[in-house]
């Protein structure tokens, strides 16, 4: 089993690559190195081994020591829409927040058409890279369906949980599909657009009981194209939920090409964002 409270992250250069890559090192308990594809780090190379795409952070390999289980990973600069959120400008202009959206849409769509769920998705495991790539990152949490539904457990963090999760570990009984990440879509565009995440001032059980029980407030000063966006991704019956494809269709999305990125964003580490 994998020591997660003991890894460590580190910049290294494969002979291979031309940019630095990501090091995640992880310390494996004593004798446990067959309970390593068990672990999260084991089910997070499982699934990034077999993804390839532009918004979906790069998977180069791993491998295990006597020791240690290390993931090579995409070094992708200058960090988090929660880093940029929470250290650099705060709330994010509505321009910004469509061009990012359509960036981690896409890599749903794809993620979602291999048949892997993130089930974690929220601004600190969304990394934008020089050019203003968004990319999905930390697939610790994602799941697989094989066609029958599976059960839900509760993991991940609760300000962006979708109700059918919190429900699921409730029932003990409820399966659970590729919406769960549709809701927390919306709930990263509220921390993107407030610089708060919804249900901020709440903790635990609070969090998870307005989770349950009251759809997150929409912005007022949202545009009505990206009101309707967000009434979309909180649709309390998880069939109801548009797909990641369908939502790239949305007005919301499909508009972001017209609008400028104010200059803050660039600002971040000089970043420009992609079309």
């Amino acid at each position: 089993m994998l020591d997660a409270a003991r890894a460590t992250l580190t910049l290294v250069r494969l002979e291979s690559s031309v940019s630095p890559v990501l090091l995640r090192a992880a310390a494996a308990l004593p004798g446990k190195r067959a309970a390593v594809s068990d672990a999260e780090g084991g089910r997070e190379i499982k699934v990034l081994s077999q993804l390839k795409h532009p918004n979906i952070v790069q998977y180069y390999g791993s491998e295990m020591t006597e020791d240690r289980f290390y993931i090579y990973l995409e070094y992708v600069f200058p960090g988090s829409i929660n880093k940029y959120v929470r250290d650099h400008y705060g709330a994010m202009t509505e321009s910004v927040v469509r061009n990012f959206t359509r960036h981690i849409l896409k890599g749903l769509a794809y993620l979602h058409g291999t048949k892997n769920i993130h089930r974690d998705i929220k601004g600190a495991n969304l990394l934008v890279d020089i050019n203003g790539v968004v990319k999905l990152a930390d697939f610790g949490m994602a799941k697989h369906l094989s066609g029958a539904a599976g059960a839900l457990s509760l993991k991940g963090t609760p300000y962006w949980m979708a109700p059918e999760v919190v429900q699921a570990t409730m029932n003990k009984d409820v399966g659970y599909d590729y919406a769960v990440d549709i809701w927390s879509l919306g709930c990263t565009i509220i921390e993107m657009f407030t610089g708060r995440h919804p249900w901020s001032g709440l903790e635990g059980a609070a969090a998870m009981f307005k989770v349950l029980h009251k759809d997150p407030t929409i912005p007022d000063t949202l545009s009505s194209e990206g009101k309707d966006f967000l009434r979309r991704c909180f649709c309390r019956n998880p069939a109801e939920r548009p797909t990641a494809l369908k939502l790239l269709d949305h007005p919301f999305i499909r508009n972001s090409h017209h609008h400028r990125v104010h200059g803050s964003i660039q600002a971040f580490a000089g970043i420009k964002i992609i079309k």
